[in-house]
């Protein structure tokens, strides 16, 4: 009898060890290209991560992973879904925000679709889910969350369409809270800079200190603030609308206040002040001598990304024209979301749709010059396959890194 236990036991064990190695496959299916068929001839950075909303009404977010080492690609689609059988993000999923060993991304529609709720957290290195929290987030509360900054892990700071929050991510009183902190805060990412968080208003940023939420105001008046990043060292940039072909550049310094202001023209005219598109996707490289920076219009199908390099000797620049969306080869009809720059190379990334009703042919576009050789198409056909259904935006790891 103890001999059938024990032969049953080891089946049951061979079985249990087939089934791991399955779900093993299941999880790290990565499309790979051999060096020699896509190549980089800079390196940059190893972990591109592309978080995309989904068709508002009836799909899921997703997460794709883009994975650069010694010049092979390997992109892996729903990365979240494949780590996770069984489970998917919610419906339009927003923003993505790192710290430490743990990511944080939230969705506007957390259980739509048979959704992990508004804000799902998990490992940031394997993506395996750690939890997920629903409380206070959704239509219910009047807070459909956009953007977000973590500052620990027990309390973020939410940009909802009532206005900006905090969460506890941990503890009883886990879930975004009632109380608004900032009732007109944009709809733009926030920024965080030396452990104080940055929140765009109508014209002025307002400055959060997580150590007692206290808010204070600075002063921008330049138009409609479309966004605002971190730039190098103390440098907040914020680009304000003014009309259709001009944009104002500010350059903040966080640890004094002071402002320089530059004036953006865009030939164009693709800027749209009324801020019905709320973003102009404004990114920032740092490894050059004076930061560089890129964003696109903000106007009804967004066709152009346009690159400028403020200095001291240049208070009024003409935008460089840096892509246009009508090279035909490449089926982009719109650009769509928040641009990313690679923060070693200066690669720029963005995400595409050929239409709004044509969403389904989509992609990434990565930019390392202005001249067609220069653009790299990941849903072409010489990359791997990306569905990225309105891409939310494009971000580096390694830039959450000190904040």
């Amino acid at each position: 009898m103890k001999t059938k236990y024990l032969f049953l036991s080891l089946v049951a064990g061979l079985i249990a060890c087939l089934t791991s190695c399955q779900h093993d496959n299941l999880e790290v299916q990565p499309q790979a290209f051999e060096k020699g068929e896509i190549s980089r001839s800079v390196s940059g950075a190893n972990r591109i991560l592309v978080l995309s909303e989904g068709n508002m009404t009836n799909e899921n977010g997703t997460l794709a992973e883009i994975i650069w080492e010694e010049d092979q690609l390997q992109v892996t689609d729903s990365i979240y879904q494949k780590r996770n059988p069984g489970r998917k993000l919610g419906n339009v999923a927003q923003d993505l925000y790192i710290l430490g060993d743990t990511m944080y991304i939230i969705c506007q529609n957390g259980h739509v679709q048979g959704g992990d709720s508004s804000l799902v957290v998990m490992n940031a290195n394997t993506y395996e889910r750690i939890r997920s929290i629903g409380k206070g987030f959704g239509t219910a509360y009047g807070s459909s969350p956009t953007h977000f900054a973590v500052v620990s892990h027990q309390k973020a700071y939410v940009r909802c369409d009532n206005g900006l929050k905090i969460a506890y991510l941990q503890g009883a009183n886990q879930g975004l809270q009632p109380e608004v902190l900032i009732p007109d805060a944009a709809k733009t990412k926030l920024a965080v800079i030396d452990g104080m968080v940055y929140a765009a208003r109508v014209n002025s940023v307002a400055r959060i200190n997580p150590g007692d939420d206290a808010v204070s105001d600075i002063a921008i008046n330049q138009g409609a603030i479309a966004s605002i990043v971190r730039g190098s060292g103390n440098t907040l940039w914020v680009f304000s609308i003014q009309n259709s072909t001009t944009g104002i550049l500010t350059q903040l310094n966080t640890a004094t206040n002071a402002k320089t202001h530059y004036t953006i023209k865009c030939s164009n005219g693709d800027l749209d002040e009324s801020l019905f598109i709320p973003s102009v996707g404004l990114c920032c490289y740092t490894g050059d001598a004076n930061d560089i920076l890129y964003f696109r219009g903000n106007g009804w199908e967004p066709q152009y990304v346009y690159k400028v390099q403020p200095t001291e000797a240049s208070q009024t620049i003409n935008a460089e024209v840096y892509y246009t969306a009508n090279l035909s080869k490449h089926n982009v009809g719109m650009i769509y979301g928040d641009l990313g720059v690679d923060p070693q190379t200066g690669f720029v990334y963005f995400g595409y749709v050929k239409s709004f009703t044509s969403y389904r042919t989509n992609g990434i576009i990565e930019l390392r010059g202005t001249s067609e050789n220069d653009i790299l198409n990941y849903n072409g056909d010489d990359a791997p396959r990306i569905d990225t259904r309105f891409t939310a935006g494009i971000y580096f790891p390694e830039l959450f890194e000190n904040r």
